[in-house]
């Protein structure tokens, strides 16, 4: 597929829904592992979300970043399997594949900027072109490790994108706003938004408000509602997929341009939201 800067100039990129929640890994085990456990059952997840229409897939990574900085063993044949399974998925529909990093924890004795430098190079080996920072609560660490990836790959298209509270505020006290301004001024982040947050009324605007801080393409990758717990305490998501497309069709309207689905949103949310936005 051509370059996704070329792509977007002339239509927004959709990506996938949540693959931690639609995927159902057995209680107490990392989602992660199953790029090696259960490598069909990954690699058919990503199938549906490109048959409903998909642009882009992510790698069954996110927590990838916590695994290296707690020196798990074995996490970089994690991101290896994961890899193959995303880009074996792509290939044939000619999707775009994301290398997925969530959070790192930010501790004196490992910096967060060391742990993403450490998991995006291990991608970047592997032929990642395309990263994605993603759930983050602050931003310590991502210009060193993005600087440091551009070095070595100049074309990478980095997308950051940052979880937000119904106040603006990050789980860390940060506010959402001056993080846009932040990447969008080191000139070296290349899409910026929110990801994992509630998509209401109330999200349209947000971003609209966001394009006053950022030229870049935007992000929205919302959640299908706000959790609510089950008697067997699993979280689960009540937004159906016709309105969580209603309010993806009005973010595209007020300037997001990357779109997608976080926790809770499954095939069947991305195809109405494609249907919708296309």
């Amino acid at each position: 597929m051509n370059d996704i800067r070329e792509f977007l100039s002339r239509r927004p990129l959709l990506f996938d829904g949540g693959m931690g929640t639609y995927y159902k890994a057995a209680p107490g085990i990392e989602c992660e592992r199953a790029n090696q456990t259960d490598p069909a059952g990954v690699q058919a997840v990503h199938r549906e979300y490109l048959e409903a229409g998909a642009d882009a897939i992510k790698t069954n990574t996110f927590g990838l970043p916590r695994m290296a900085a707690a020196h798990m063993p074995g996490w970089e044949s994690l991101a290896e399997a994961g890899w193959k399974l995303a880009e074996a998925a792509a290939m044939p529909a000619g999707a775009f594949v994301f290398a997925d990093l969530g959070p790192a924890p930010e501790t004196e004795a490992l910096p967060a900027a060391q742990v993403y430098t450490a998991v995006a190079e291990q991608f970047r080996k592997m032929g990642a072109k395309n990263f994605l920072f993603e759930t983050l609560s602050s931003d310590a660490g991502i210009l060193e490790a993005v600087r440091t990836l551009k070095a070595a790959e100049p074309d990478a298209f980095v997308l950051v994108s940052f979880a937000v509270l119904p106040d603006g505020y990050t789980r860390e006290g940060q506010y959402g706003r001056e993080l846009v301004r932040r990447m969008t001024e080191s000139g070296i982040v290349d899409a910026v938004g929110f990801n994992c947050v509630n998509a209401d009324a109330a999200l349209p605007g947000l971003v609209s408000k966001l394009r006053r801080f950022t030229d870049a393409p935007l992000v929205c990758k919302p959640n299908a509602g706000m959790p609510v717990i089950s008697p067997a305490g699993i979280p689960e998501y009540a937004m159906s997929p016709a309105d969580f497309a209603s309010i993806q069709a009005d973010c595209r309207a007020m300037g997001a341009s990357i779109l997608g689905g976080c926790c809770g949103t499954t095939p069947v949310h991305i195809r109405a939201m494609v249907e919708k936005v296309k």
